[in-house]
């Protein structure tokens, strides 16, 4: 089989766990006999540079591309930039390595001999690609080669638990795509159970997408014989952030450390930072200011060391503590199973998943804080009291499980496996395009220019095509594929019947635009809806990136919260009829067109429907945004804003945002 691989993370580049997971995951495949490729990010460090200087390894087999992206302030490099890239930029700057990663792999899939691709859910670098196949054809070659998403850390659930900001403009922009893209994917893999439930419940995906498979072993650490064992020592290993409970730790280790006088803690892996490297607060002095005066000394913050001397380090511990918040399946908790360590772990994450069936650790209760720091306090108390034998025998007794479980030949067996079923449903997968598509424009007049223009960009779409402009003036030698609905102010005061009665009265096709007069709509716009409703049989709408003062736009947004709030730009959507007409049909509150199309969306959301968006782009009218006058609309466009938000329970009723 030919894998491919996307992470920004891969060696020489900076690495946590996804980066350790790829490269020990690429290595096992490769030397199994399977071609791989990895496309990640340049860097000065990196053996070769550029798509066309692939540096390989392991007879052939494993080839990596480093791709140009960003230099070390973050700032996109000019072969990186774009229109596109500078817009998804402007959210979230990872987002731009998707149009980068999608390059690439149009590249290597020219050559047809992919089987499949996988890539981490965090940052979402393969979103820009998914989004692209899933509006082609059902029958486009790139359709047979499954996406698989691997789950390692949702950026939201690091962020969560790390007490940082999640309601910031990027954090939120990371999280829309990292949705997407998992609910995008053909397959989802997770290293444990417990990740895979928490993704399951946030996103609602139904259980057996995901599959759960344990990351490979990867090397062994060196540990030097006849190392001394330190009594009483607890080892941390990893960065020592909020997230990996290191605050619940010192305040049960400073609990236990009072009554027993021989207990020693040290802290070894990088630095982080409350409120951001460049003006915040490293977390180890932070931890430092909570340790008693009398007992500094037996707490020891050795920062980062050698992952040669890593080994060394395991080997000195009594015990090994990975005491997290939130964990996946910490590569820390193998290293030190592996290494003949027992280990006092918590329970939010994979780390009990490893000890399963064994006595090899102690496992702490975490589902609050406060019950974390005082469950870790038993279990540091129960650890120290074992004798050295008690913990030889339970090292042992870890270090033939987690060699068992993540043994490499039968990971990669496990992948391959998986691989393959993907490959064999893609490539017997026929999905139908929805058999009718439409346009629905709404405007109060507009010049004959503007109508002609707007009925052209409408014929070309698509010979068969519906189109109904509401409330535009009448117009000698219209196209027999539009209908006009003219209502208004008057007629409405009239006892007329009201327009969303009209429109209801009216079928709905299966893909249907929803706009204004002024909009310039791309040439293959329809084409790609109907392929992207064909291709994701579960989505009721899509949103489309917009072009307003030829600034481009591509943000997304799935969250309802996000979508309830006044939008920052103009956003237009291409809906699935059914779903609509399921959710009420196409108007809903709101006296301006921004308004309905949210409400919209968001009544679909709450139908059950997911919503995905589409790479292409609608130039529309800088200062437009067309009424549409209904019985129950509001008089300023603040009101029916504020109203969309309030009822929908987004925001609370107050002051204007």
């Amino acid at each position: 089989m030919h894998i491919v691989f996307v992470s920004r993370e891969y060696p020489p580049n900076p690495m946590g766990g996804i980066g350790t997971y790829v490269a020990n995951m690429t290595r096992v495949l490769a030397e199994r006999g399977d071609r791989v490729t990895v496309l990640t990010q340049d860097c000065s460090a990196a053996p070769s540079h550029g798509f066309d200087a692939p540096h390989v390894s392991i007879e052939g087999r494993l080839r990596v591309h480093y791709l140009p992206f960003v230099d070390g302030a973050w700032n996109l490099l000019s072969e990186a930039r774009s229109p596109e890239a500078d817009a998804l930029a402007r959210r979230d700057t990872v987002a731009a390595f998707g149009p980068i990663v999608s390059a690439a792999l149009e590249k290597l899939l020219s050559a047809g001999d992919v089987d499949a691709i996988e890539a981490p859910e965090y940052e979402a670098p393969l979103l820009h690609f998914q989004s692209l196949r899933a509006s082609l054809p059902p029958s486009h070659p790139w359709q047979k080669v499954p996406t698989i998403v691997h789950l390692h850390s949702p950026s939201h659930m690091i962020f969560e638990a790390n007490d940082d900001d999640t309601q910031n403009r990027w954090v939120r922009a990371r999280k829309a795509n990292e949705a997407l893209s998992i609910t995008l994917a053909d397959g989802v893999l997770a290293p444990s159970a417990y990740l895979a439930r928490q993704v399951t419940q946030w996103l609602s995906l139904a259980p057996e997408k995901v599959r759960v498979i344990p990351y490979p072993i990867g090397p062994l650490l060196d540990v030097p014989e006849g190392a001394k064992v330190v009594p009483g020592l607890c080892l941390f290993v990893g960065r020592v952030e909020p997230r990996k409970g290191v605050f619940e730790f010192v305040e049960a280790a400073v609990t236990v450390a009072r009554s027993v006088p021989n207990a020693r803690f040290r802290f070894v892996g990088g630095p982080h930072y409350r409120g951001g490297k460049s003006d915040g607060v490293e977390t180890a002095e932070l931890l430092k200011s909570l340790i008693p005066e009398a007992l500094k000394e037996r707490f020891d913050f050795a920062g980062k060391v050698p992952r040669e001397t890593l080994g060394a380090e395991y080997a000195r511990a009594g015990f090994v503590a990975v005491p997290s918040r939130w964990e996946n399946y910490p590569n820390t908790c193998m290293e030190a199973l592996s290494c003949s360590r027992p280990v006092l772990v918590s329970d939010q994450g994979g780390m009990p998943e490893m000890l399963e069936g064994t006595s090899a650790g102690i496992v702490a209760e975490g589902a609050s804080r406060k019950g974390l720091a005082a469950n870790l306090a038993c279990g540091l108390a129960a650890m120290l009291e074992k004798s050295s034998a008690e913990l030889d025998a339970m090292g042992a007794e870890g270090r033939k499980r987690i060699l068992e479980i993540c043994d490499d030949a039968r990971i990669t067996a496990l992948h391959r496996k998986y691989y393959a079923g993907l490959v064999r449903t893609a490539a017997s997968r026929a999905r139908p395009r929805p058999p009718s598509c439409g346009v629905l424009l709404f405007g109060e007049g507009g010049d004959d220019a503007a109508l002609a223009r707007a009925e052209n960009s409408v014929i070309c779409q698509t010979a068969d095509l519906a189109c109904r402009l509401v409330a535009a003036p009448p117009r000698a030698g219209r196209s027999r594929l539009f209908e006009r609905i003219q209502t208004d102010a008057e007629s409405l005061a009239k006892g007329d019947v009201p327009l969303a009665e009209r429109l209801a009265a009216l079928p709905l096709p299966e893909a249907l635009y929803m706009g204004s007069i002024l909009d310039a709509l791309p040439p293959d716009l329809l084409d790609r809806a109907t392929n992207f409703f064909a291709n994701n049989p579960d989505a009721g709408a899509c949103a489309l990136r917009t072009i307003r003062r030829g600034e481009l736009c591509a943000a997304y947004r799935i969250e309802p919260e996000d979508l309830a709030r006044p939008a920052l730009f103009a956003e237009r959507w291409v809906f699935r009829g059914s779903a609509l007409a399921q959710a009420g049909g196409p108007l809903g509150r709101g006296y301006f067109l921004s308004d309905a199309l949210r409400d919209a969306a968001l009544r679909i959301l709450e139908s059950g429907w997911r919503i995905g968006m589409l790479p292409v782009a609608v130039e529309v009218s800088a200062d437009a945004d067309p009424k549409i006058r209904q019985p129950y609309a509001f008089s300023a466009k603040g009101d029916s804003e504020r109203d969309v938000a309030v009822c929908r329970g987004a925001i609370c009723p107050g002051p204007a945002d």
